[in-house]
């Protein structure tokens, strides 16, 4: 790039790309590159009627410039919705989930291509954002709070890769987006499909459902069928490890499965578990409400394995599951 060359100016910058887009690559490349081929037409098209500009795509990603914050965050709401839609009508294991993060800032114009902080902070709110929802930096946020009626919530100045100072982040809040699921559950129920989401508090940590931080909902776990994933039935130990960036490094609790829910000792159902082993869930850290953790694993005979991330933040972890005592009936 020639130096007298380079003009700079202010935009705002929306970043997406798929969660888990390798696993599903390895499961089915064919299936896969339809699926995020018809996923993108949706967002290609939302992004040109709400007057924004793809400047950037790289297999699964796609980086957007807009010069309107409104229409920037209207637009990922809208292609959130939609894409929610479509995955409905998909094998669970198919499922393309987008994250999606925005920024407004300076950038660097290179032709037809933008760089710089404007650009990178977009796409490192993106990672910290959940599958299917949108993280937004405070200077975004501080444009937009009183022009929409949907509700962010404050996670908290971000550490992020690559970025000297820490970048105040929102996430959309599930006061707007639950609303939203639960509209398109409505439509599903009546085809015979429905999703779970799974809550679950891990060693003791506090345990509630999405909410605003003005309301306090009670938390709705779906019972399994009757009987599904009754080979697990038994008080089983979670030893957790903690990585690098992670407060807690080292804990051990259990957890009764039975029937296919999983409860606390205590009785508390907190999830479920699939006839294959397979379970996930999340929970609110008890360190800082604001921050999401998200788990997965599975069990296989009298073990299991799983792993964890605190959304927002560098802490990933770790643990292993052992059958303590199996429970007959």
């Amino acid at each position: 790039m020639v130096e007298g060359s380079q003009q700079r100016r202010i935009a705002v910058i929306l970043a997406a790309d798929v969660f888990g887009y390798s696993r599903l690559m390895a499961k089915d490349e064919d299936a896969t590159l339809r699926t995020l081929k018809a996923h993108r037409s949706v967002i290609d098209r939302l992004i040109t009627r709400h007057e924004g500009r793809i400047f950037n795509t790289a297999g699964d990603s796609v980086l957007a410039e807009f010069d309107s914050a409104v229409e920037a965050v209207r637009c990922a709401i809208t292609i959130q919705d939609e894409l929610r839609v479509r995955n409905a009508q998909i094998a669970e294991e198919r499922r393309m989930e987008f994250r999606i993060g925005i920024n407004v800032g300076d950038v660097l114009v290179d032709r037809e291509n933008l760089y710089g902080d404007g650009v990178n902070i977009a796409a490192r709110l993106e990672a910290i954002a959940a599958p299917g929802n949108i993280c937004i930096s405070g200077s975004v946020f501080s444009l937009v709070k009183n022009k929409l009626s949907h509700h962010f919530e404050d996670m908290g100045p971000q550490l992020v890769k690559n970025i000297p100072e820490p970048v105040p982040a929102y996430r959309l809040t599930s006061s707007t987006s639950e609303t939203r699921a639960a509209r398109v559950d409505k439509r599903l129920l009546a085809g015979g499909a429905a999703g779970i989401i799974l809550l679950v508090g891990v060693g003791g940590w506090a345990f509630r459902t999405f909410q605003s931080t003005e309301t306090s909902q009670a938390l709705v776990v779906k019972a399994a069928p009757n009987g599904a994933g009754k080979e697990f039935d038994g008080i089983w130990q979670f030893q957790l490890a903690g990585g690098e960036y992670c407060p807690i490094k080292s804990m051990t609790f259990q957890r009764r499965i039975l029937n296919g829910t999983i409860a606390s000792i205590d009785g508390q159902i907190i999830g479920t578990i699939d006839k294959d082993g397979n379970f996930r869930f999340s929970n609110r850290s008890p360190l800082n409400q604001n921050i999401m953790v998200e788990s997965q694993g599975a069990i296989k005979g009298e073990n299991g394995q799983g792993s964890y991330s605190a959304i927002g933040t560098p802490c990933r972890g770790t643990y292993q599951i052992h059958l303590v005592d199996k429970l007959s009936g």
